[in-house]
């Protein structure tokens, strides 16, 4: 009964960091690959 348990958290918080993360592709980086905020990093230096 533990071991179903524990499957079923292990599966759930699985899927809750996977929709997190398309929430941020998807909203936050506007679908791209990376963020740009260290486009500039290196001129700056």
């Amino acid at each position: 009964m533990a071991a179903q348990a524990g499957r079923a958290v292990n599966i759930s918080l699985t899927m809750r960091n996977w929709l997190i993360g398309a929430y941020i592709a998807e909203y936050e980086l506007r679908g791209l690959d990376r963020a740009s905020y260290g486009d500039g990093l290196l001129a700056e230096l």
